[in-house]
């Protein structure tokens, strides 16, 4: 009989319990079907303080996605605070390779994001 290491069991009792959430600023990402596809995707972050928006970031990206196995965007982000003008505070670029295709309870992806 093998022997198996105490963290692997608690690992594997405790992966199937967590939930599978985002915390601010991630969003979960399903399976990629879609070969070929372009889009655009928009989206805009506000911070409070005493229930005052104290700055927002709105951000957009424009995507491709060029086989199932990769997903690519570039992403434009501005910054506003208070009544001040917007001004462009970054550029990203996000790619992510699908590693596992549904063969497993969980699929498996490579995440990268260039920031300038």
């Amino acid at each position: 009989m093998k022997k198996i290491a105490p963290s692997a069991v608690i690992l594997l009792l405790t992966c199937p319990a967590l939930p599978a959430w985002a915390g601010s600023g991630y969003y979960l990402v399903s399976i990629y079907e879609n070969e070929g596809e372009k889009a655009v995707d928009f989206k805009s972050w506000s911070s409070f303080a005493d229930k005052h928006p104290t700055s927002t970031a709105p951000e957009l990206g424009i995507s491709y996605m060029p086989n199932k196995t990769w997903y690519t965007e570039v992403i434009a982000n501005w910054f506003k605070r208070g009544a001040d003008t917007l001004a462009t505070s970054a550029w990203t670029w996000q790619n992510d390779f699908l590693l596992t295709h549904g063969q497993y309870p969980v699929d498996l992806a490579l995440h990268t994001s260039l920031k300038y």
